[in-house]
């Protein structure tokens, strides 16, 4: 019937625009995760100048970071309304959703390695020189008393 062609229509535009938007957001955060990677801030001799492009690297990291999990959460939301639908195509979109919520996982997981990257630095660049990290930390605690 008509109202069948109709429904079946209108439910293989959603899932098709559901689909593309699902495609350009794992674009947009594998590109911003890119170019945060590449800007990782240059080895200097200038202790602020480290610091300061740290703090920036960071939070850009941080930023990025939450830019997935928003995204990641907005398609687990749209996978499970797919998940109601019974047609074909809503059944396929939700493998694809699948797919790209784990392509983002892997994101997220490669930019914790990043930010743990960014974390160890900071530790360097505040060490006391000829001092180890945990000593430094214990010789702070001892110089608090």
């Amino acid at each position: 019937s008509t109202l069948t062609k109709l429904k079946q229509h209108s439910e293989a535009c959603f899932v098709q625009d559901l689909l593309q938007d699902a495609e350009a957001r794992l674009a947009t955060v594998k590109a911003s995760a890119d170019e945060v990677e590449r800007r990782a801030p240059s080895k200097t001799t200038d202790a602020v100048e480290a610091a300061t492009a740290l703090n920036k690297w960071e939070k850009s990291i941080q930023t990025v970071m939450l830019s997935i999990s928003s995204n990641r959460s907005e398609m687990s939301l749209k996978r499970l309304g797919l998940q109601r639908m019974k047609s074909d195509g809503a059944v396929q979109a939700v493998e694809a959703l699948n797919g790209t919520i784990s392509e983002m996982e892997g994101l997220n997981k490669r930019l914790t390695e990043v930010r743990s990257k960014a974390a160890e630095d900071r530790r360097r660049l505040f060490q006391r020189p000829g001092k180890p990290a945990s000593s430094t930390q214990a010789n702070d605690s001892m110089d608090a008393e």
